[in-house]
């Protein structure tokens, strides 16, 4: 796995999963 590529894909995805997941509580 290198590590380069995965870091570029994975923290956009998790930023964005964070992100909704903040929306989602606030929306509660």
């Amino acid at each position: 796995m290198r590590a380069g590529t995965n870091n570029t894909i994975v923290k956009p995805v998790v930023l964005m999963v964070y992100l909704n997941l903040k929306i989602a509580i606030r929306r509660k």
